[in-house]
């Protein structure tokens, strides 16, 4: 919760936000209208006007200097208003041009110096900002810039001076950027206090501002390892803002995450163009092949829970459980379908420390995931039934380095199958796969709506059958924007190798996977996905090569 987390903080006292009611529009074009109307007289009819006034007072000097000064203070007024309206309407642009013509010929006025400082803080030229402010408030001492000079210096990290500008104001915006400037100085409760004098106040005076206030309030005391306090918080009777309809939806997700129990649910489909045809390789190549999924379509029904509780502020518990069920159609000659289904149940206990032990802890989880497969016979009249059992233990360490989250661990993953009936002939009991994984992954946020970062994995797989015995390294770039509050763009490029040690064949694998994921909320509760993945494998063994892509769509909803 950094500087691009202030929630446009300038903004919501200023002159920035747009217009949302009908009559402020309005009256706002009257006014533009008379000021245009007037300046207009003065420059076109002006000359006809001023010069008849002229020729009546050449006489008098003082007069000539009364007409200048009041066409200039016409000219000032006008630059005032287009400005002003131009950063309420968003266009910094024309605001900026405006302001800068206005100071050619009244560089001490201090309003114009101070739409200047707003017009450099849109643009986030925050050094220019700052001295803009201070013009104005050395030409007019009565004229309040606290906030607005607090925030440019925020922005450019001099917290001692933010905090210094702040003491004298206790707004509710001036509240939020001392709970800012306390959480980039690590000091979680003291920003905790003032993010909560900062509701109090807004739920009063400026309702629109709760949501925010209450929103940091409650995720800085969640971060804390406060649960409890932090439900309270959310659990107040708080007015959701119309305008404010981010905040409406991180404040609904964070009331969910801090709920004891959620529940989940998810429908989609999978088209895959990587089908091995019965027809075109002999059974045993299809055992052997795996190539991707045996199905043009995939359709997916999940179901899950999931109960988390604090026994203390470092230690925590969560307990997951769910059901998946997928139905897999193979159209062609050799039609065939057959269904898979799963459930799965974790257990992990998380033990964080220092001042925000959610973000930096070490935890200890096991998952468990029995599956069953039915499928029908097809012409070659090999049944497709079997059973499969993973587990997977292992500790887990997370933490939080400046912008960027670390997490790193061990896996221990024990895959039992029992597919005697799946191929006849080829492989007649049940087999064990130990697999031991080592990996780590990084995420950095470049700005509030840009993340960047990879991963990285290694391991060795110990197969009851040493064809399948194999070691593998994978490395995968990631980056994540969110050009919108309601919308997610992910997109992946991954490398893996797998090199299996004791097979016959000498058999080495390098896999190339390209991603890209679209993800939108619907609203407060449900959210679409679609997503689309290329995949090239190169192989010492023919038949193990091949070119796919999958296509996915789903919806979900959290409760």
């Amino acid at each position: 919760m950094k500087r691009e987390k202030t929630f446009v903080l300038l903004a919501s006292i200023l002159l920035l936000a747009p217009i949302a009611k009908a009559d402020e529009a309005a009256a706002e074009a009257d006014a533009s209208t008379d000021v245009v109307a007037n300046n207009q007289r003065v420059q076109t009819q002006g000359g006809q006007e001023m010069s008849e006034s002229a020729a009546a007072s050449l006489a008098n000097a003082s007069d000539l200097r009364s007409a200048a000064d009041s066409k200039k203070l016409e000219q000032l007024d006008f630059s005032l208003a287009m400005a002003t309206i131009a950063l309420r309407r968003g266009n910094i642009p024309e605001a900026k041009k405006q302001v800068e013509y206005g100071l050619t010929f009244a560089d001490d006025n201090s309003q114009l110096w101070y739409l200047s400082g707003l017009v450099r803080s849109a643009e986030e030229n925050w050094e220019n900002a700052v001295e803009s402010f201070k013009k104005a408030k050395d030409l007019d001492s009565a004229r309040d810039v606290s906030f607005e000079l607090a925030n440019a210096y925020y922005h450019l990290g001099k917290l001692a001076e933010a905090g210094e500008a702040l003491n004298d104001c206790h707004t509710v915006n001036c509240n939020m950027l001392h709970g800012f400037i306390a959480l980039d100085a690590e000091e979680y409760s003291e920003a905790v206090t003032y993010f909560d004098k900062s509701a109090d106040a807004a739920s009063d005076s400026q309702p629109e501002a709760t949501l925010p206030a209450v929103y940091y309030s409650a995720a800085t005391k969640l971060a804390m390892g406060s649960f409890k306090e932090a439900r309270a918080t959310l659990n107040k009777s708080y007015a959701l803002s119309k305008k404010h309809a981010p905040w409406a939806i991180l404040y609904a997700g964070l009331k969910r995450n801090l709920q004891l129990f959620n529940f989940y649910g998810a429908l989609g489909f999978h088209f895959d163009s990587n089908i091995n045809r019965i027809s075109d390789v002999t059974i045993e190549q299809l055992k052997l092949a795996g190539k991707s999924n045996m199905a043009d379509l995939r359709f997916d029904i999940q179901l899950a829970g999931n109960f988390r509780y604090f026994f203390t502020n470092n230690l925590r518990m969560n307990l997951n459980i769910g059901f998946n069920q997928q139905l897999y159609l193979l159209e062609g000659p050799d039609t065939r379908a057959f269904n898979m289904t799963s459930i799965q149940g974790g257990l992990s206990l998380a033990y964080g420390w220092g001042k925000r032990p959610t973000l930096n802890y070490v935890s200890l989880s096991y998952n468990i995931v029995p599956m069953w497969v039915l499928g029908e016979a097809h012409k070659y009249d090999v049944g497709l039934d079997f059973f499969a059992l993973a587990q997977e233990l292992g500790p887990t360490v997370n933490l939080t380095l400046g912008k960027g989250t670390l997490n790193a661990g061990y896996k221990l993953l024990i895959d039992h199958y029992d597919d005697t009936a799946l191929v006849p002939g080829v492989q007649k009991d049940a087999r064990n796969d130990f697999i031991n994984r080592l990996h780590a992954s990084y995420m950095h946020r470049v700005v509030s709506s840009l993340s960047l970062g990879g991963a990285l994995n290694s391991g060795y797989a110990n197969a009851k059958s040493d064809e399948f015995d194999r070691g593998f390294f994978g490395a995968n770039f990631r980056l994540v924007w969110a050009p919108t509050y309601r919308g997610t763009i992910g997109a992946d490029i991954g490398y893996s190798l797998n090199k299996y040690a004791r097979s016959s064949m000498d058999r080495l694998d390098n896999q190339l996977n390209v991603s890209v994921q679209l993800a939108s909320l619907l609203n407060r509760f449900m959210n679409m996905g679609i997503d689309v993945m290329y995949t090239h494998r190169w192989s010492t063994v023919d038949i193990y090569e091949y070119d796919r892509i999958l296509v996915g769509f789903n919806v979900a909803w959290t409760l």
